[in-house]
């Protein structure tokens, strides 16, 4: 199994990513490049931290950056995240048997349901890894069961479609000789 290049996102200090923002455009509700308004409160739920340095954040177990993502919607520590498990998850759904570019794709998606998603994460029903992993592995399902029914468009065929006389004559061959 040879090594794969993973690159990294980057998000400027107001919390902006220009490549995301490329990638997926109205994937929060909002472009990204537009700022994010900052609640003046916590989410429900979510009990009031200390603010947490940039020094700080990356001794943070993931468990607490997804607290700051749920509850803050902390840019950083999913900054963090994503770049751990990224390259992860892509890992994962390439052993399922997706091709890179695929598996590259349907872990962007991932990573986007977990940012919206962040809120419902529960660190006391199972570990924040086993948590994406199966939203990932539900992604690669639902890929999977789209798959077998792609979209057709029914304008693609006529050109192949024989013309309405063409059809009628051997019924009509058929009548004349009754």
């Amino acid at each position: 199994m040879g090594f794969m290049k993973v690159e990294t996102l980057e998000i400027n200090e107001a919390g902006q990513s220009s490549k995301l923002a490329l990638l997926f455009p109205n994937a929060f509700g909002r472009n990204l490049l537009t700022p994010m308004p900052v609640p003046d409160q916590a989410r429900p739920g979510c009990e009031a931290d200390t603010i947490v340095t940039e020094l700080d954040i990356n001794d943070l177990t993931h468990e607490e950056l997804m607290g700051r993502v749920a509850c803050h919607r902390d840019r950083a520590a999913f900054k963090l995240l994503f770049d751990h498990f990224a390259p992860r998850i892509k890992s994962h759904l390439m052993s399922l048997g997706l091709p890179a570019h695929p598996a590259e794709d349907l872990t962007q998606d991932v990573l986007v349901k977990v940012w919206r998603k962040a809120h419902q994460f529960d660190g006391g029903k199972a570990r924040l890894s086993t948590w994406i992993f199966r939203i990932a592995r539900n992604a690669f399902i639902d890929s999977k069961r789209k798959a077998k029914y792609p979209e057709v468009n029914a304008d693609d065929h006529l050109h192949e479609m024989p013309a309405t006389e063409e059809t009628d004559r051997p019924v009509i061959q058929q009548q004349d000789a009754a």
